[in-house]
């Protein structure tokens, strides 16, 4: 509140004295710290009643001459029949909590003092005592935490020194929170402390003041209550064996409610013990126990703090106790990338605590320190999605997966591994070299594709490739990045289908900002292209990059970009594409897909129910339709009959399930669920004509050829012992070997149900 405008219904007009304060701070230099703790407006003048604060001011002794007579003006509103005066409260520049809590000055004015709702005190100067301020600055200290964010990633392995070697990547523009932890009994909660923006290197400093003084933790504040806390206090307890009757359940409902219950004690005959000299180290609790007028007191043994570390065995909280929680703004959605629970405390930092934060990699975004830069003339193709590095990929034209996807870098098409996957779908395309590059040679790029042996090569139109670049140096405020989407654009209505640099990007933002700057290298750094497959024939496809530089208004070019790792080649990779196509039957009654049911028309991959027999080959043997009521001893068999299948070939692996009541469920064929194991193995109808897998590397034992695995019609078995009486949903659920970098993109499924009466 300022000085030139009160209002209220009470006023009071004072003179303050800080002379003796301000003698004392020429004699002792220490003292001169005041304005470093509390601000330039060091001083606070409020009028409490209470426990509440009812006006304040703010005053900067240095704006007063003569510091032995500084006017202060004070206005609130109160009820005036329950007004019974107010305290004049001068000490440090602190929040509420705090400023209530701290060694003062004080001037008690009564009703009667109040002359026309106006108390004029001014005749009588109120003194700040000379010592007061080292009382204020021997309680109070400047905390700083320094620290850095980083993605710690691994590098390799060491095997001479026998151990992991890692690199730690800056995590920048980041919000570093810290707040100070309080304990009461099995209650806990965080106080907001202070927060800072992680630079380009990922270092960050918090700087605050942290004040010893005697209050006692404000209980209407919202606590959480910790159950491994309670554990460990019920261990402190049983491990010494006090006579304690357990405390009634709704006073454990909140520590205000165990505050009460405690009230019920009566602990006047009991003397003060001492303190333990080293209790920032050690606590020690002691128990009233109470009936009637019988006391007895009972101490329990010493134990570490870091073990049970709550108030109220530690009577005061002189120092912080830290948790730190850190936030990113990364690729468009703020994310906890950093977060500490009660259980990481730090009990009783020193002034200067040092941390190095570790990141969550798969949500921060770094900056890729740990790769070398990239090169500003070449290309190298890298990664497609998420999993699969192209030295993954068979590239010999005479092998039977050649353009597939097998797992290994090293003998990517003879590896055991057996993956044996082709691409389809939207496939993100990384590649290191000039795009990335800060100097790069080229200012524009377009990649291209063309069937394996052919020159008939045609433009990949991007689809939106989003990058985020931070500002340089990093905003304190949000945004803290800016959003760059990367199209194809046409240039000058000759090139088409042209995606810019990331160093062109980021010129032409900052000549359209002027006077703001980004940091070179953005998020999402390496990607080269999103390309949507969906419509590209199946074949093994060849992709190549072409460059062009800004002329005067033109544009020079094409220009074949070369290898980073064989400068005198033309950079390519290779890849087999297999989308889902149409042509499946149309839906009927025996295979009914599309809407209004869960199967999708497709044959790439498909499945089907074909029958369900009751004990098939036996006398009374009877087929079940769906909805049917059948009646099953335990000594009956039931049969499933069922097609999986994909019409390329590419058939990945399948799953049979039985769901019945409410959520239960078994396996029936391959681990669907985390569940039991029914059923016999699957056997191809007729015998010996199909491979059952139920995976494609099963199949390749089976006799299926690399890379084709095609399916075929199979049966299982189950007793009616592996039923009980209820309603049965069978689940088929079947995949395509067909991955975008991340996942398999095309499944298909089918169900049959029908009820169970046991007999």
């Amino acid at each position: 509140m300022s000085d030139e405008t009160r209002g209220g219904k009470y006023q009071i007009k004072a003179i303050l004295d800080l002379s003796k304060l301000s003698e004392d701070a020429k004699k002792s230099p220490e003292t001169q710290k005041l304005e470093e703790l509390f601000g330039d407006r060091y001083i606070k003048v409020a009028a409490v009643a209470g426990g509440d604060i009812l006006d304040f001011v703010e005053i900067d002794p240095r704006k007063h001459k003569d510091q032995s007579s500084i006017p202060v003006e004070l206005a609130f509103n109160y009820e005036t029949e329950k007004f019974k005066g107010v305290n004049i409260v001068v000490a440090p520049n602190l929040p509420a909590r705090e400023f209530l809590g701290a060694s003062s000055e004080k001037r008690r004015i009564s009703p009667r003092q109040f002359k026309g709702m106006v108390a004029d005190i001014r005749k009588a100067k109120i003194a700040v005592a000379a010592g007061l301020g080292k009382i204020w600055l021997a309680f109070c200290q400047t905390y700083t935490i320094r620290g850095r964010v980083v993605c710690r990633k691994f590098v390799r392995f060491d095997s001479i020194e026998q151990m992991p070697v890692f690199c730690d990547e800056p995590v920048p523009g980041a919000k570093v929170e810290a707040f100070d932890v309080d304990c009461w009994w099995y209650w806990w909660k965080k106080d907001f402390i202070k927060s800072a923006i992680t630079d380009m290197n990922g270092y960050f400093e918090i700087k605050f003041r942290w004040c010893c003084l005697p209050w006692y933790p404000n209980l209407k504040q919202k606590w959480i209550p910790d159950l491994e806390l309670l554990e460990e206090i019920r261990k402190v307890f049983t491990e010494a064996e006090p006579p304690l009757p357990p405390p009634p359940k709704e006073s454990l409902r909140s520590p205000v409610s165990f505050l009460e219950y405690t009230r019920q004690f009566d602990i006047s005959g009991l003397g003060s013990k001492p303190e333990p000299a080293d209790l920032p180290h050690m606590m020690q609790a002691e128990t009233v126990l109470g009936e009637g007028a019988s006391l007895s007191k009972y101490t329990l043994p010493m134990v570490p703090c870091s073990r049970l570390p709550c108030w109220p065995f530690r009577k005061r909280d002189c120092r912080p106790d830290v948790i730190l929680k850190v936030t990113q703004e990364c690729k468009g959605a703020l994310e906890v990338i950093y977060e500490e629970t009660r259980a990481d405390t730090r009990w009783n930092i020193g002034t200067d605590l040092y941390v190095t934060l570790l990141a969550d990699c798969d949500k921060a975004c770094s900056i890729p320190v740990c790769d070398e830069l990239p090169p500003e003339d070449c290309i190298q193709f890298t990664k497609i999605g998420c999993l699969v590095d192209i030295p993954e990929i068979c590239t010999e034209s005479t092998s039977p997966i050649f353009g597939y996807y097998n797992g290994s870098t090293s003998v990517p098409c003879t590896s055991t591994n057996r993956v044996d996957r082709p691409f389809g779908g939207e496939l993100e395309i990384e590649g290191f070299g000039f795009v990335a590059a800060e100097n790069s040679d080229f200012d524009y790029y377009k990649v291209q594709y063309a069937p394996y042996g052919t020159t008939s090569y045609t433009d990949i139109e991007t689809l939106p490739i989003e990058r985020y670049y931070w500002f340089s140096p990093p905003a304190t405020t949000p945004p803290y990045t800016v959003r760059a989407t990367f199209e194809a654009v046409t240039f000058d209505s000759t090139e088409h289908n042209l995606i810019k640099t990331v160093e062109m990007w980021r010129k032409d933002w900052e000549a359209a900002n002027p006077g703001q700057a980004l940091y070179p290298t953005p998020t999402n750094r390496d990607m080269l292209v999103r390309w949507n497959t969906h419509n590209v024939p199946d074949d093994v496809y060849t992709l190549r990059v072409l460059g062009y530089r800004k002329n005067n208004g033109g544009l020079d070019g094409p220009y074949p970009v070369v290898s980073c790792v064989e400068p005198s080649q033309e950079e390519t990779m290779l890849l087999r594409l297999d989308n889902r196509q149409d042509g499946h039957p149309p839906s009927s009654t025996s295979h009914p897909c599309g809407s209004g049911t869960v199967h999708t028309c497709s044959s790439e991959p498909d499945c089907d129910f074909v029958r369900v027999v009751k004990n098939e080959g036996l006398k009374g043997s009877m087929e079940i339709d769906g909805c049917d009521m059948v009646k099953l001893k335990d000594t009956d068999t039931l049969t499933i009959y069922y097609d999986v299948g994909d019409e390329d070939g590419h058939l990945s692996h399948y799953c049979l399930s039985a769901h019945y009541a409410e959520s239960q469920v078994f396996n029936i064929v391959n681990h669907c669920y985390s569940a039991t194991d029914k059923g016999s193995a699957p056997v191809s109808v007729p015998a010996g004509t199909y491979y059952p897998g139920p995976r494609y590397t099963q199949a390749l034992t089976q006799g299926a050829t690399r890379p084709h695995w095609y399916g075929g019609r199979f049966k299982v078995q189950l007793q009616g012992s592996d039923f009980i009486s209820c309603a049965y949903l069978f689940r088929l659920r079947v995949w395509k070997r067909t991955t975008n970098g991340c996942w398999l993109i095309y499944g298909n499924r089918c169900e049959f149900s029908f009820c169970i009466e046991k007999v």
